[in-house]
């Protein structure tokens, strides 16, 4: 714990993101919006604290992380598509080189 009393945030390592994405991947409840149990909060908190346990993390971290990453990618899409309104830019993306 730091001196503040909070707990400090936990980082993730390279391959740690590419295991998160690897996970989430095979877990469609979490993007697909047409699965069944999309919208089952219960089951997708206890497949992110399964995620957390394997990449030895607290779920709602896990949770955080990839919640992060993704709204990132999606910034950086619609940035090359240039819909922000500001100049294109190419850069390379965890999640982008996983899809295929």
């Amino acid at each position: 714990m730091s001196q503040s009393g909070k707990v400090p945030p936990m980082w993730f390592s390279a391959d740690e993101d590419e295991l998160l994405v690897e996970f989430v991947q095979k877990e469609d409840i979490f993007y697909d919006l047409k699965h069944p149990e999309s919208k089952n909060t219960i089951k997708k908190d206890l497949l992110w604290n399964e995620i957390g346990r394997a990449l030895k993390k607290e779920g709602s971290e896990c949770k955080k992380r990839w919640k992060s990453r993704r709204d990132h990618y999606k910034r950086e899409k619609k940035e090359e598509k240039g819909t922000t309104g500001k100049a294109a830019k190419k850069k390379s993306s965890v999640l982008a080189c996983n899809r295929a």
